[in-house]
C-alpha cells in the first residue's frame, strides 16, 4: 500500500531501499525489486551472519553489467 501511494499519489518513480536482510527480503517477496544494485567488499562472515535477502533468493536477478 505504502508503495502504491507513492507512486500514485506523490509521483515517485524510483525509490532507493537501504535496509537490512529482512526488509529486502520482504520486498523481493513482492515482486516490486525491479534493479539491484550492488558493492562488493570483502569481509569476514560466519553462519551466524544473515543473508543480503531474507527468505529470498538472490538467483531470482539476472546480471546485465558487472
Amino acid at each position: 500500500m505504502a508503495l502504491f501511494k507513492l507512486k500514485n499519489i506523490i509521483g515517485c518513480e524510483r525509490l532507493l531501499l537501504e535496509g537490512g536482510s529482512i526488509i529486502n527480503g520482504a520486498f523481493q517477496r513482492a515482486d516490486v525489486i525491479d534493479e539491484l544494485s550492488l558493492v562488493v567488499i570483502p569481509v569476514t562472515a560466519d553462519k551466524e551472519d544473515k543473508p543480503l535477502f531474507m527468505d529470498g533468493k538472490l538467483s531470482d536477478f539476472e546480471v546485465l553489467s558487472a
